[in-house]
């Protein structure tokens, strides 16, 4: 009896000394996650809770006044009106132009490979070069979608939609991007 308790108790003291050391292995992850993630989280919500600006320093407690204010403003409810539209608008459009390619490439057909690399070709494309087409996209001048309306004699041959410039339209080429 005493012989088989020595293992139980030398196996539960090297358990106890491994969980030890992997504590001290994860420890500097778990700080730069708190560094990284924590620490802004909680300086975000210091500042929305007080009278802070630039070049101050003092802290004087505003509590829920700043929330108040923000929401009087009416710049900040279009951007969020904006933003509830433009989401909502992105996840329908994903949901249902996603699930028809899903759908399609679960059966077998000649090319499924060409196609299956077709689709998986923009999210492997680098952000940069994504960036500069979409901007190229949606150019006022150069733009290939005002030069497809203008052969499709949609657009006037000296109108330029400015994609950037007026709320619809940037609204539109956003979710455009998006999806």
């Amino acid at each position: 009896m005493v012989s088989a308790a020595v293992p139980r108790v030398a196996a539960r003291r090297s358990v106890v000394r491994r969980v030890r050391w992997e504590i001290w292995l994860l420890l500097p992850a778990t700080l730069y996650i708190f560094l990284l993630i924590g620490f802004p989280l909680v300086l975000s919500i210091y500042y929305s809770l007080s009278h802070i600006s630039v070049g101050r320093r003092d802290y004087s407690f505003a509590g829920l006044a700043n929330f108040g204010a923000i929401l009087a403003d009416e710049i900040f409810r279009q951007a969020l009106r904006n933003t509830v539209l433009i989401t909502i608008v992105v996840l329908i459009a994903v949901l249902v132009l996603s699930t028809i390619p899903a759908t399609a490439l679960a059966e077998r057909f000649p090319g499924k490979p060409v196609i299956r690399y077709l689709l998986l070709l923009p999210w492997a494309s680098p952000v940069v070069m994504s960036t500069i087409a979409w901007k190229w996209i949606f150019d006022s001048q150069y733009s290939v979608i005002n030069w497809m309306a203008r052969k499709l004699h949609l657009l006037g041959p000296y109108e330029f939609p400015q994609w950037r410039g007026i709320p619809s339209l940037t609204i539109i080429s956003i979710i455009i991007v998006q999806v």
